[in-house]
């Protein structure tokens, strides 16, 4: 292949770092934390004497936007163990308790409250850290960061507990962490963790205080952080949970007479079980498992699109331990796994080692076909066999490589994909990775009659990315290269026979005292070919971004590019932006923008677009919460059509209390198509549906749940073009985990 020099090249680089860079050595240890062998109670007033006794972290730095000033408000973290549990509270005063900004709220879903919370590098490799965050009402937030990516993860949850109280002078927190929700080495010698306290404090500004300072020119966040030492006596224990689940659906369809024909009642049980083979290894498994998208998807304008749409992933047995199969190349995504009778899961970190494979027998196979110009999507009439592994070694705190594995299997069809992956990072300013992967497919003859494949199918890919960061600079570049026949049946990749090359840099202002505090100019440019050299798409783009007052952030970018479709080279140029702010407490307000020339792929002809999609975040009360987002779309084709499409997502929620809510969700799409040709001159095609959902639901934790639902789908799909129900149901899931 054309990039194997490439490869080779990259492979000798990191060699050459691996042997010329030193392991980072870990600072020491700033504080000893405490063994007290009494527990607090956890209701949110701090009047137990223990706290006397903690650790105390005072959070005296606002780090952003302010850059290591003195925070404004007081708050005080105190912390301390007794071997089975890690204790937290914090007391945040605040000189102007009338304007707090907190709510009742779902599990992970006040992000925008005034919150405090702890991260813990418990490994303290400065690889990964547990997150949990706590607003004034006590609801609370778990994450898990991934130090290589920046990313943070909310879909992981663990079993804790939380209280919280309001004052006339602030509020107070408390927290018990039960170390078995908890990865650490495992002995009974003195432990180092990485540490920090954090507060967020929303008000015209997003004020965010630590008890650590921040280097900008520091293209790292776990190496930054203070550490603290102990933990003699904390054991993980092996945790065992049942988790028996059972679910109730009844449903009804429309027949051709349009007359709702019942499917009956389907009662579903099923069960879950986590076991903890030992302190660092954990075994998942799910038996006729509930997949029923309780949360509803995000609606998504799917119009003059020629690629599959990405929705995240919403389901428990997947989204546990799910950074564990995080990779450069999407090479497992797991909605691909759409109907599973079983899965196995078993993840862990021992040292140096990270590990996480699952496999599940799955009742229906949906394949994502990747090609050129679009991607295509199909069904097999078969049950499929899925599997995914992911190791990763750590070869200090900044080098790892590591390996993932796919398969994907079906009477005559399969997929694997093998592949390699690698991190690093060096003088806390420039990140590289690097992922290669090879793929080989058996086809079907189903498959090949109806798509045009061959039945054996081989092909690599290649992705290359470099960072650099600091205070007031950073630059990128990067190198992807897909081969025709790649891919990836477990994963989401659409996109394939092709090869590109970015290059983008940009520069940071950070300016205090006045209506914004940050501003960065950036571009980039890339061209992209396909695998014989032909120009698929050449294009410059330039951006400037902006950070304000009212919590506000605003982009506003222009493109330039030439894009091959049907043979023809586009000349497309356009303009994006971006804008949110918060102008009063509760209420964020949100629009994005895109007008220029688009490709109408339906017709092979350059188009005018005109897009905008606003939305309205609404805290009405303590208890209401309003999310609205619309999206409009015109694509005008001179001479061919007019397309106007519209999409309303609307979820309104009543927050009982942190562990249950009401909720009904409404989608609505309406696309009408003028065609504007000789022959069909004013007529109009249109394209309505509507979905409907009210969920009540009850959680006493992540997985002791109550589910009360119904859901219909309306489209026009018929004689008078009328907005009609053709299916609905009403479904019930009753969840309780029993803990050993």
């Amino acid at each position: 292949m054309n990039f194997r020099k490439l490869i080779l090249g990259v492979a000798a680089l990191y060699l050459g770092f691996s042997i010329s860079a030193q392991d980072t050595e870990i600072s020491q240890a700033k504080s000893n934390l405490p063994n007290i062998a009494e527990a607090a109670i956890i209701d949110g007033v701090l009047d137990e004497p223990q706290w006397e006794q903690a650790l105390q972290f005072d959070l005296i730095y606002e780090k952003n936007p302010g850059e290591n000033i003195p925070a404004s408000q007081k708050t005080t973290a105190y912390v301390y163990e007794n071997g089975e549990s890690l204790f937290v509270a914090f007391r945040a005063e605040d000189t102007e308790i009338e304007k707090l900004r907190a709510y009742v709220r779902d599990r992970d879903s006040a992000f925008d409250d005034d919150f405090v919370g702890i991260q813990m590098d418990t490994f303290n490799d400065e690889q990964r850290a547990y997150e949990f965050f706590v607003n004034p009402y006590g609801a609370q937030m778990d994450l898990l960061f991934d130090e290589s990516t920046g990313n943070e993860d909310d879909s992981w949850d663990a079993i804790w507990y939380s209280e919280a109280t309001i004052d006339e002078n602030g509020y107070s927190v408390e927290m018990r962490i039960p170390f078995s929700n908890l990865r650490f080495k495992s002995s009974d010698q003195i432990k180092t963790w990485g540490m920090e306290a954090i507060r967020v404090h929303p008000r015209d500004q997003r004020r965010v205080y630590s008890n650590n300072k921040r280097d900008r020119n520091r293209n790292c966040t776990l190496c930054q952080i203070d550490k603290v030492q102990g933990f003699k006596d904390a054991k993980q224990g092996n945790q065992f949970e049942l988790n028996p689940v059972l679910t109730i659906g009844k449903g009804e369809t429309r027949n051709a007479l349009g007359e709702f024909e019942s499917r009956g009642t389907n009662y579903e049980p099923g069960l879950n079980v986590r076991w903890g083979i030992t302190p660092s290894l954990t075994l998942d498994a799910t038996i006729n498992p509930d997949f029923s998208q309780v949360e509803s998807d995000s609606a998504q304008l799917s119009v003059n699109e020629t690629f599959a749409l990405f929705f995240d992933e919403k389901r428990p047995f997947f989204q546990e331990g799910s950074d564990y199969f995080n990779t450069t190349l999407n090479t497992i995504y797991t909605r691909n796994v759409t109907d599973p009778e079983f899965g196995l899961k078993l993840t862990g970190r021992q040292g140096k080692h990270t590990l996480g494979t699952f496999a599940a027998k799955d009742e229906v196979t949906n394949i994502i076909l990747p090609g050129t110009f679009g991607s295509n999507f199909t069904t097999l009439d078969e049950k499929s066999d899925a599997f995914a592994g992911r190791y990763r070694y750590d070869i200090s705190t900044d080098f790892n490589i590591g390996l993932v594995g796919t398969y994907r299997g079906a009477g005559d069809y399969d997929n694997t994909v093998v592949g390699v992956d690698s991190f690093y990072r060096w003088q806390d300013k420039h990140r590289v990775r690097f992922q290669y992967v090879r793929s080989d497919t058996s086809n079907n003859q189903a498959m090949q009659n109806d798509f045009g494949l061959a039945e054996e199918q081989s092909g690599d890919a290649l992705k290359l990315r470099y960072n650099y960061n600091t205070r007031n600079w950073f630059a990128y570049g990067g190198y992807d290269d897909f081969d025709k026949d790649f891919r990836a049946d477990l994963g989401f990749i659409t996109g394939v026979n092709r090869d590109q090359i970015v290059i983008g840099g940009g520069h940071i202002i950070y300016k205090e005292d006045s209506w914004w505090n940050r501003m960065e100019f950036g571009g980039d440019w890339d061209i992209t070919h396909d695998n014989d050299g032909n120009v698929l798409e050449r294009e410059l783009e330039g951006r400037v971004e902006v950070n304000g007052s009212l919590q506000s952030y605003g982009n506003l970018g222009y493109v330039v590019r030439d894009r091959l479709f049907d043979g023809i080279l586009f000349d497309e140029k356009f303009v994006n932006s971006y804008l949110q702010f918060t102008p009063i407490r509760g209420l964020l307000l949100e629009s994005g923008f895109n007008y220029g020339d688009r490709i109408d792929f339906s017709n092979s002809k350059i188009a005018k677009n005109f897009r905008i999609n606003p939305g309205v975040h609404y805290s009405v009360n303590k208890h209401t919460q309003l999310f609205l987002h619309h999206t409009y779309n015109r694509l005008d084709t001179e001479g061919v059509r007019d397309q106007v499409a519209n999409l309303t997502d609307l979820r309104l929620i009543y927050q009982f209390n942190n562990r249950s809510f009401l909720r009904l969700t409404a989608q609505f799409q309406n696309i009408e198509n003028e065609l504007l040709d000789a022959v069909n001159l004013g007529t109009v095609e249109k394209d309505r549906s509507f979905n409907k959902q009210l969920l009540y639901s009850y959680k006493v934790n992540p997985r002791t749940v109550f589910f009360l639902g119904y859901s219909d789908l309306a489209d026009d799909g018929n004689p008078d073009n009328d907005l009609e129900i053709q299916q609905r149901g009403l479904f019930m899931k009753l969840g309780y985990v029993f803990d050993y």
